[in-house]
């Protein structure tokens, strides 16, 4: 990753990370969730999301696109995934999905 946040691999041109406008707002509810049980656990899962959007950006072809078209990455240690899809010049996070939860509000969110 470069300093403007870019993400690219040797050759490649860097992609710009691109937050859907309610991406922010899955993180929050997520952690609210959380801290009905546990302050700690909703300040762990923050971390956990901020730790997975590293990583995603640090190399965001290594998922493939699953069933929906959009490709996903894991949160550790919480059953939740980050959405996001690719173009040649950026990454776009699309959510913070839990499984349990229907996918068509994600799906809205690509264009």
């Amino acid at each position: 990753m470069n300093k403007s946040g870019a993400v690219s691999k040797l050759g490649e041109m860097p992609r710009t990370p691109r937050y859907h406008p309610d991406f922010v707002a899955d993180v929050i509810g997520g952690a609210e969730w959380y801290a009905k049980s546990s302050q700690s656990l909703a300040l762990d899962f923050t971390q956990k999301v901020q730790d997975a959007i590293l990583a995603l950006l640090a190399d965001p072809e290594r998922r493939s696109a699953f069933e929906y078209g959009l490709r996903y990455w894991p949160v550790v240690r919480f059953p939740h995934v980050i959405l996001y899809d690719l173009t040649e010049a950026e990454v776009l996070l699309i959510g913070v999905y839990h499984p349990s939860q229907e996918p068509d509000q994600w799906l809205a969110r690509r264009g």
